[in-house]
């Protein structure tokens, strides 16, 4: 049983570092290719807005992002939407 247990805490960290690896590639792409249009969407600094403007800022704050609305499931059309709206080539990525 401890066997078991053992190798599946192994698989666990596989599969944790996989994900990983997906969502940082998935950042550096998203900083590259939606961060010059998602600056000139949150152009006018509203402050409820604050989150939208800086995710796509640094692949730190992309992963972030990836992260809440991939693993987590929170808050997904907060970003995209307006997003996807303004540019909608951007759907693909989001």
């Amino acid at each position: 049983m401890v066997r078991g247990l053992v190798g599946t805490i192994g698989a666990v960290n596989w599969g944790f570092l996989m994900i990983f690896f997906m969502l940082l590639l998935w950042a550096l792409l998203a900083v590259q290719v939606i961060q010059p249009d998602n600056r000139q969407l949150y152009a006018n600094d509203d402050p409820e807005e604050e989150w939208c403007a800086i995710a796509f800022s640094s692949v730190f704050h992309s992963v972030v992002y990836f992260f809440q609305t991939l693993v987590a499931g929170d808050s997904w059309g907060l970003c995209a939407i307006p997003l996807v709206r303004n540019f909608p080539g951007h759907f693909w990525l989001l």
